[in-house]
């Protein structure tokens, strides 16, 4: 069985603006700090998959490039003490498939880069409403929260969900890496 060490910190993440690890440098050091002694001690166990350094950012003010300089830094933080176990990242907020952009790249071979793909939002949330496969959906059903990126000009946008809708996000975002 493989392992995935993770960070959940919903207040360091974003949720305790401005004390989170993207605004507070005294918190973000205690944060790399710990990353360095959870990699030390688990350095040379057998079956450590990676290390995923905040599962889903929380942060919606944090541009970025500033997420991506943060999973950075704690990158190289483990790399002082394992230099081969992956790190795994995501974009903020919440790994949106969306938000998934080349500001993210490390400049290190070992990071796994991870995303959500719970769309339309209703298939994940439990609602009373009949749902179809295929079918049409407006944009805001399926981007509830992402309208303003995903079709800024028309939130009632018809987007017709099939196969090939889901070719094109994963094209559009994460292939396009």
């Amino acid at each position: 069985m493989w392992v995935i060490l993770t960070c959940r910190a919903a207040q360091a993440a974003g949720d305790g603006y401005p004390n989170d690890v993207f605004h507070d440098n005294k918190l973000k050091w205690e944060f790399l700090e710990m990353w360095k002694w959870v990699a030390n001690r688990y350095k040379d166990w057998e079956w450590i998959a990676g290390y995923e350094i905040m599962s889903e950012p929380r942060t919606k003010i944090t541009p970025d490039t500033e997420v991506a300089r943060f999973f950075s830094d704690a990158i190289a933080a483990i790399r002082t003490k394992d230099t081969e176990t992956p790190c795994i990242i995501g974009p903020a907020p919440y790994y949106k498939v969306m938000k998934l952009n080349k500001a993210y790249l490390q400049n290190d071979p070992k990071v796994i880069y991870t995303f959500d793909f719970f769309l339309p939002t209703d298939y994940a949330q439990d609602t009373e409403q009949d749902k179809y496969y295929p079918s049409t959906y407006a944009c805001n059903d399926i981007f509830s929260g992402w309208v303003s990126q995903m079709c800024p000009h028309d939130k009632n946008k018809q987007f017709y969900v099939d196969y090939q809708f889901w070719q094109d996000l994963l094209d559009d975002y994460p292939l396009a890496l």
